[in-house]
């Protein structure tokens, strides 16, 4: 991951990360990118387990997780310690209105 951060940010390209990161993993990943001299910021995406599992019933093919995985997932994401300035609540939001808190809103910066 830093890897790929390094080598986009050095050919002048934005990145934005799509992962599922414990709360270790991602300072972590934040210590090895700081020198690089960019904005960072991390949203932590949160809804409800029963929205979640309604909205994977919803996916067909290898896009499906199932119940007891969307559980174990959301068990395991509890168990982390995120600040509560990166949380942004995906319950009945639009994509449009996400987006713009994210782009307007400084508490998601970490540097």
């Amino acid at each position: 991951m830093v890897a790929l951060v390094e080598n986009f940010t050095n050919n002048n390209m934005n990145v934005v990360t799509d992962y599922v990161f414990s709360e270790k993993q991602i300072f972590s990943v934040i210590d090895r990118i700081k020198h690089l001299d960019i904005n960072i910021k991390i949203i932590v995406i949160k809804s409800d387990i029963n929205i979640l599992i309604n909205r994977d019933r919803l996916r067909s093919g290898v896009a499906y997780v199932g119940e007891e995985r969307i559980r174990q997932i959301v068990k395991d994401f509890n168990s982390n310690y995120f600040p509560d300035e990166f949380m942004l609540d995906n319950n009945n939001a639009d994509l449009e209105g996400l987006v713009n808190i994210v782009l307007n809103e400084d508490r998601f910066t970490v540097n």
